[in-house]
């Protein structure tokens, strides 16, 4: 079977003074759900696979609720951690996974799990995180919470937009159906950059003042939430939020739908496009589908580098699922147990049992595998 990849490649536009990292010839990394893998005979190879190609920033996904217990887990962490500073690489906390915190009635529950974060950092300044990052993405919310909390979209409001092939299109044909699309949206949005403007005043910057003036504070978006191309006011960012400078270090918007990124004209039109409607630091991940090996990837990163040499914006890229490199995670045998939300990513090998409880949902990352011979269950349960 060919194998397909998915590189998400970045580029930045970032001041100097939040980070070691930034500004240099940045190439990260997003490494989920450490738990997973964390008890592997020698994790360290991850973080050497990432040295010996040169990376220098690893985005580690991380249970902000142990982080600050004694024990194997905040031990790993903090030996993780050492190694990747020990061979020039910056980690940030990858954190907030879960599209409900962007709404008001899951934002004490982040400012929670973002306090950990810099409580962590407090106690062991040696193996301090360098960012926190956070990756909600509240264009996932789905119609489940209706009427309760605001969503993004319904199977059928889908289903119609992949007919009509755009929100324009939709629009001539049922304006009545993108009217509520997008006042619904926009809610949602109102909620996100919400959190965002508390992270930023309530933790954020005071531990910039007291703390490290040099922790970064990122978060990926989508990027059709601040949408402006052509002349259009498709996006769904509130009034006034459409520069995110004030609350954001670095902004990283995805750039991703179907058919984007097949070619590196392609990447770089994009990027240029969502550079100039950012307005501020900013990262932005496109999507490229079809690489099947290192070689691939190494050729796309070339190809955006030579494309940007003359644009003083182009920083460095970052990559979305490591696998090629470091080689599919391998989950251990045991029962993992979340109030909110699980992430499956990796595979289960044959002879380990495995169990996810998750309090609310649980999503399992492209290339998720239990292999023949293992067992594996999932359930929703009440954590309370």
């Amino acid at each position: 079977m060919k194998l397909l990849f998915r590189l998400i490649i970045c580029l930045a536009i970032l001041t100097t003074i939040h980070g070691n990292i930034l500004g240099q010839n940045v190439r990260a990394v997003w490494m989920y759900k450490f738990e997973q893998w964390m008890n592997e005979p020698n994790f360290g190879n991850r973080v050497s696979k990432v040295s010996a190609i040169q990376f220098n920033l690893i985005y580690l996904g991380v249970d902000s609720e142990k982080l600050n217990i004694a024990g194997t887990y905040k031990d790993k962490i903090i030996a993780f951690v050492t190694l990747a500073n020990s061979l020039g690489i910056d980690v940030h906390a990858l954190t907030l996974q879960d599209p409900h915190f962007s709404l008001s009635y899951k934002h004490a529950a982040a400012l929670a799990r973002i306090q950990n974060i810099l409580q962590y950092n407090i106690s062991n300044p040696n193996a301090a995180f360098d960012g926190i990052h956070i990756d909600p993405e509240p264009h996932i919310l789905i119609d489940w919470d209706h009427p309760i909390h605001p969503f993004w979209t319904t199977q059928q409001e889908n289903e119609a937009l992949n007919s009509a092939g755009s929100l324009e299109a939709l629009a001539l044909a049922n304006p009545v159906m993108v009217n509520e699309i997008k006042t619904r949206r926009a809610e949602v949005m109102t909620q996100f950059v919400s959190l965002l403007q508390q992270i930023r005043a309530q933790k954020i910057d005071t531990y910039n003042a007291t703390h490290d003036p040099d922790i970064i504070f990122s978060s990926t978006v989508g990027w059709w939430y601040n949408e402006l191309r052509n002349g259009t006011t498709n996006g769904y960012l509130p009034t006034g939020a459409t520069g995110l400078t004030a609350k954001l270090h670095v902004i990283v918007p995805m750039v991703y739908s179907g058919g984007i990124g097949q070619s590196a004209a392609d990447i770089i039109s994009k990027v240029k496009d969502e550079i100039q409607m950012a307005h501020a630091p900013t990262i932005i991940g496109i999507s490229v589908e079809a690489l099947t090996n290192f070689a691939g990837v190494q050729s796309a990163i070339n190809l955006l580098t030579q494309g940007f040499v003359s644009d003083a914006a182009y920083q460095g890229i970052s990559v979305f699922q490591f696998d090629f490199i470091t080689g599919t995670p391998s989950i251990a045998t045991g029962v993992y147990k979340d109030c909110e939300f699980l992430v499956g990513t990796g595979s289960i090998p044959n002879t380990n049992t495995v169990e996810f409880q998750s309090g609310e949902y649980i999503t399992f990352r492209p290339g998720f595998v239990a292999l023949s011979g293992s067992n594996f269950s999932a359930s929703i349960q009440n954590c309370h």
